[in-house]
């Protein structure tokens, strides 16, 4: 705060002595008081900045660190408040700073006008500037670590990009703005540029590609589309099974099913009544060609590549389960027409000695890609 020609003994000690002291003139009085209101706003502009950089921790750690409890009441809670409190705050001490004076308290004067007649005080600009960079900040570090959800009608409602956040960039783009507007001697147009319109560039930029992610992902037959499509496909395998009639085995254990890993975008998909079916009609034995991987070709890469171990061998198997999980989710029947070679081979898995830890670690990381997903 700047005030005009304050005389010393202005403050509270002074307001104290005058109160006691009859000799002390009206004026003394009223610049100590107007000294004690100052500092009060002064706090309370620092009050709000501290506030402002605790609710700034909270939104950046919560949301880069504290992601898998964002499930809770408790850290919801407290993440929505953050999120909702900061930007105004950061409005309320920018408001503080203006050309105009901020507190104003006339004092009387004689005839001939060479005392003073008010005192005014006005906030400069002294850190304004970072306040609009931070506010930035903070936006594109909630942009870096928003979850963005693409699933199917039938699963639930797919969660886009945080849209919210260009109406808040704009804002402290104006903000920014009219900071500089108001104070041009001390702020050039390249302040501009660097503390508003970049910082403003870079959070477009960022839920551009956010959105582009999403759009992505809500046409891909290995995200959003692909419980219809895994639905169909066990459909095609279950009758391949049937018209078998036999289940082949592989080393005394049963032949791994040739459930869906990875590789779905590769191939040509057209709408089937009950989901999607690859166009080509392929069934269950996929030629290599394809770019379709299965699960029978992760088992028998034991021939072929020396990488390949049990644990990548169940880390795959838990996946192609994730995606049959999610036909459940959206409500798919997979009961009576799912594939009875799969029931017979993680079957023969939970007979084996000494397997059952394998089996609850296959199902542990089934969850696992459950709940990041999702």
């Amino acid at each position: 705060m700047a005030g005009g020609n304050l005389i010393t003994n202005c403050s509270t000690a002074g307001f104290d002595q005058c109160s006691s002291n009859t000799l002390c003139s009206v004026d003394d009085i009223i610049k100590a008081t107007f000294h004690k209101s100052i500092r009060g706003q002064i706090w309370r502009v620092n009050a709000l900045v501290l506030a402002g950089g605790v609710l700034a921790g909270v939104i950046v750690g919560i949301g880069a660190w504290v992601q898998r409890y964002r499930h809770r009441p408790i850290t919801r809670f407290i993440f929505l408040g953050a999120t909702t409190l900061f930007l105004p705050i950061i409005s309320s001490v920018i408001s503080t700073i203006g050309v105009h004076p901020d507190y104003l308290i006339p004092l009387p004067s004689d005839s001939s006008g060479k005392e003073l007649s008010a005192l005014a005080a006005t906030c400069r600009p002294t850190h304004s500037a970072a306040l609009v960079v931070w506010a930035f900040l903070v936006q594109i570090v909630m942009i870096n670590t928003s979850t963005i959800v693409s699933v199917d009608d039938r699963e639930g409602e797919s969660k886009g990009p945080p849209f919210e956040l260009l109406v808040q960039g704009a804002w402290t783009l104006y903000l920014g703005g009219s900071l500089i507007k108001q104070f041009p001697n001390q702020f050039l147009f390249k302040d501009l540029l660097f503390d508003s319109v970049f910082p403003f560039a870079l959070l477009c930029a960022k839920l551009a590609l956010k959105y582009y992610a999403f759009e992505k992902a809500r046409r891909s037959f290995a995200l959003r589309r692909n419980p219809g499509l895994v639905f169909v496909y066990m459909q095609q395998v279950g009758a391949q099974e049937a018209n078998q009639n036999r289940e082949p085995r592989v080393g005394g254990e049963a032949s791994p099913p040739p459930l869906l890993l990875m590789g779905e975008d590769e191939l040509q998909v057209e709408k089937h009544p009950c989901g999607y079916v690859f166009k080509d009609g392929l069934g269950t034995r996929l030629v290599n060609n394809t770019g379709l991987v299965t699960i029978d070709m992760v088992w028998h890469m034991d021939s072929m590549l020396p990488i390949s171990t049990p644990q990548l061998k169940d880390i795959c198997l838990s996946y192609a389960l994730f995606k049959l999980l999610r036909c459940q989710f959206a409500r798919y029947k997979l009961i009576n027409s799912g594939s009875m070679g799969t029931v017979t081979f993680f079957r023969s898995l939970l007979l084996k000695v000494g397997e059952h830890d394998r089996v609850f670690a296959v199902i542990a990381d089934e969850l696992s890609f459950a709940h990041d997903y999702y």
